[in-house]
Parts: C-alpha cells; sequence; structure tokens
C-alpha cells in the first residue's frame, strides 16, 4: 500500500535519508494505530504489520 502526503510545506523540507526512513517508520506505526483503535484491524494483524509480539500491542 502507498500513502501519498500532499502538503507543499512537506516538500520543500530537505532530509538525509535516514531522517526521511524514521520518519516513514513513525507514520506507519501511526498509521497501523489508528487502524488499531478504530477497530478497523486486531491487534494480532497490528503487531504482524509493525513486526513486533501481539503482546507488546497490548
Amino acid at each position: 500500500m502507498a500513502l501519498t502526503i500532499s502538503d507543499e510545506g512537506l516538500e520543500n523540507i530537505q532530509l538525509s535519508s535516514e531522517i526521511r526512513e524514521k520518519a516513514l517508520q513513525k507514520a506507519k506505526e501511526g498509521y497501523v494505530m489508528a487502524l488499531l483503535e478504530i477497530g478497523e484491524i486486531s491487534s494480532g494483524r497490528a503487531a504482524k504489520i509493525l513486526g513486533v509480539s501481539r503482546i507488546k500491542m497490548i
């Protein structure tokens, strides 16, 4: 799945690849946690997507 965020202010920021990857990982975590919170995915599925144990998700 690809998520595109169009924001002129964000497009102009120069980031190193390391910082960009960290930001993308945080965005992924936030998206998955939002889906979990509203009941669209289970804690097991969220854990699998994020590569952590189900216990950690609870």
